[in-house]
């Protein structure tokens, strides 16, 4: 038996990805009431990240996707003595950032075969 007509995929997906974080040390630029400031060579502990991005394949044009990601990471700074740009050390306390980003993504993608 065979079937007739028109035989699609199921082009809505799901993807859940993370892992762990390891930030380089680098200046951080904070600015309090209106000062700016420059904390050099600031270390950051390990920490960990997570995403979770949905979209669709377009049925018509099977090879152009839409999608929405979504990611969220939590890099620490652990307590430090650093550097600060008026030439003076700042002892810092221990402080949990939170990053959260969203984006939307225009994808395309190579037929099977195409290699």
């Amino acid at each position: 038996m065979r079937a007739t007509g028109r035989q699609d995929a199921w082009w809505l997906f799901l993807d859940l990805y993370g892992g762990v974080s390891l930030t380089r040390a680098t200046d951080v630029d904070p600015t309090f009431s209106g000062t700016a400031l420059t904390f050099q060579d600031v270390q950051f502990e390990n920490s960990w990240t997570a995403s979770v991005r949905f979209g669709y394949w377009l049925g018509i044009l099977p090879f152009l996707g839409l999608a929405l990601d979504g990611s969220y990471f939590l890099p620490a700074i652990g307590a430090q003595t650093i550097a600060a740009s008026a030439g003076t050390t700042v002892n810092i306390a221990k402080a949990d950032l939170k990053v959260g980003t969203v984006a939307g993504e225009l994808m395309l993608r190579l037929p099977l075969g195409f290699f």
